[in-house]
């Protein structure tokens, strides 16, 4: 099996490729259309990903770093893999039940610029530079981290990478059925 940050670059990339394929060309109207008044944007869905997506860098940093994983909470033995087993469950690409982003990934309001298209990608090559560095860790399985939304939350690289590559697509879907919805706003 291939190394997990592969597995997640792989999604990044073909994210990436997506996003501007079926929204390069969309108006700021266009992409900040909702479907209903909780319903996120396409604008939206890119701002979550780019603000959870970077809110990362400190923990890869560290684990590239070597620097030691100091948190309390994923020194009990259990409690990372729990964690981890059910942020698996929750983010699979197939949405089975909607979930509340924490506060701390929530994206903007909408009316976003059209420049979230910019922001997005650029947000995505950062993403990208860590994750093509984080293939040379050893033992994926058995480096620890926090999450950066909730510092209870800890998990393995290797779950955590599995984890981003999930919420990549996830999202990417669901920016997919905005567009694709019948009340979607024609240019």
């Amino acid at each position: 099996m291939s190394h997990p940050a592969q597995y997640c670059l792989d999604a990044v990339k073909e994210v990436s490729q997506k996003v501007t394929e079926n929204f390069g060309n969309l108006t700021t109207q266009q992409l900040n259309w909702q479907p209903a008044p909780n319903k996120w944007s396409i604008a939206q869905c890119l701002d979550h990903l780019c603000v959870s997506n970077n809110s990362y860098d400190t923990e890869f940093e560290r684990i590239l770093n070597q620097q030691p994983f100091t948190n309390f909470w994923g020194k009990i033995p259990f409690l990372s893999g729990f964690w981890g087993n059910f942020l698996l469950k929750s983010v699979t690409p197939e949405v089975k039940t909607a979930m509340q982003a924490p506060p701390a990934f929530k994206p903007a309001q909408s009316n976003l610029p059209a420049s979230i298209l910019q922001d997005f990608e650029q947000s995505q090559q950062n993403f990208i530079g860590y994750l093509t560095r984080l293939q040379a860790v050893q033992n994926p399985d058995a480096i620890k981290m926090t999450s950066p939304a909730l510092s209870l939350i800890t998990y393995s690289l290797n779950q955590c990478l599995t984890i981003l590559a999930h919420h990549e697509l996830r999202h990417f879907g669901q920016a997919m059925r905005v567009l694709q919805h019948p009340n979607f706003p024609t240019a």
